[in-house]
């Protein structure tokens, strides 16, 4: 499985997950302090009259403040409850408002069928589908059957869908609890539709432009490594500083590029754009890397992201960034926070990782968030 392919099954997995719990469970620091706003999911230990205590994966035990506003979801009953459905031993998600007691505001609880970290996950082809049964071949070429009812619930794209609208050959992942006879009995089955499929991000240097053929060649960077053919379509959108209105015939030789769009199925290294954009040179040799703060010491920080820890360093023409007209700076980054930087990297002599930020993206006051 190619690494595209690889981050798709990741993507699909976490939707499906996700859209089965109704929620996607972790805590969002506020860099302003005060509140913040939380997302759980445990098991829950004990139920009161306007409370209930919930384990959380860490260990924890969080207590969960329940109110007439807080929107209480049954997943398996398909309806809306209150606290009175609610029982010692299911596995909730919630999502609220953390205390400075470490309690959260409840504003919407989802109650789970069981814990979805322990169901099973089958990924495949279909290869047939018989009455309420999908059968699948997994990436080892073995048959999968996969048993559907009326608990079920079906993903196509990011859209719902029925059993009816899965046809044979969809790329599919189904979520749920492998029987006896090695039947999966699926809570959530997912389809990735061809566009999905056929998505691919591309950036390099444009050798050539087209404009009358709607086309160009860019000499791709990265594991798409060589020369691809992009062509253009009325839909293409465009993206270039400084342009008004911008166009394929703004994109010259020279320039860098990064591009979404579809791969071509019958041809090696063409595809069609659904987005070009003109990276600035201040940028060109830049990389991009998201992860919390460990750490802050002078005018520098550490982060820990999927490139391992990094350490960032600012300079007087670093800029700051956040959602809205809200003006920040090096003073609204906390540890513990998320954060976006963007900047060209260098390595030390003990192979770390440094970042020499040119722009660092802070998330917005909670106030503003909740705009």
């Amino acid at each position: 499985m190619n690494r595209f392919a690889k981050i798709l099954v990741m993507a699909m997995t976490l939707l499906v997950l996700f859209s089965f719990a109704g929620l996607a469970m972790a805590q969002e620091p506020n860099p302003t302090g005060g509140q913040h706003r939380d997302r759980l999911l445990g098991e829950v230990t004990a139920v009161g009259d306007a409370s209930l205590t919930i384990s959380a994966r860490n260990g924890q035990e969080i207590t969960v403040n329940v109110t007439t506003d807080t929107k209480i979801r049954l997943v398996k009953e398909r309806a809306n409850g209150d606290l009175a459905d609610i029982e010692v031993g299911n596995f909730v998600g919630v999502l609220g408002t953390k205390n400075d007691d470490g309690s959260v505001n409840a504003r919407r609880i989802v109650v789970l069928p069981e814990n979805p970290k322990n169901l099973d996950r089958v990924r495949g082809k279909v290869t047939a589908i018989e009455d309420s049964v999908i059968v699948v071949e997994t990436k080892d070429g073995q048959s999968q059957r996969i048993a559907t009812d009326d608990q079920t619930r079906f993903r196509k794209g990011k859209s719902k869908a029925e059993l009816a609208d899965i046809a044979v050959g969809d790329p599919l992942l189904a979520i749920g609890r492998k029987q006896d006879d090695g039947t999966l009995l699926a809570r959530l089955v997912g389809v990735v539709t061809g566009q999905q499929l056929l998505q691919h991000t591309l950036r390099g240097q444009v050798l050539s432009v087209d404009a009358d053929a709607g086309e160009l060649t860019v000499e791709a960077r990265g594991n798409k490594e060589g020369t691809w053919t992009v062509q253009t379509t009325g839909e293409t959108k465009y993206r270039i500083r400084g342009v008004e209105n911008p166009s394929l015939e703004n994109i010259e030789v020279g320039n860098t590029v990064a591009i979404i769009g579809r791969k071509a199925k019958d041809a090696d290294n063409t595809g069609v754009a659904r987005v070009i954009a003109v990276i600035p040179d201040e940028f060109k040799d830049s990389i991009r890397v998201v992860g919390d703060v460990t750490a802050i010491e002078g005018t520098s920080f550490t982060l820990n992201s999927r490139r391992g820890s990094v350490t960032v360093l600012t300079t007087a023409d670093t800029r700051y960034r956040t959602r809205g007209d809200a003006e920040v700076s090096f003073a609204d980054i906390s540890v513990g926070q998320k954060v976006l930087v963007i900047g060209p990297p260098s390595n030390t002599d003990a192979g770390a990782l440094t970042v020499t930020a040119k722009v660092v993206g802070i998330k917005p006051p909670q106030s503003d968030r909740d705009k």
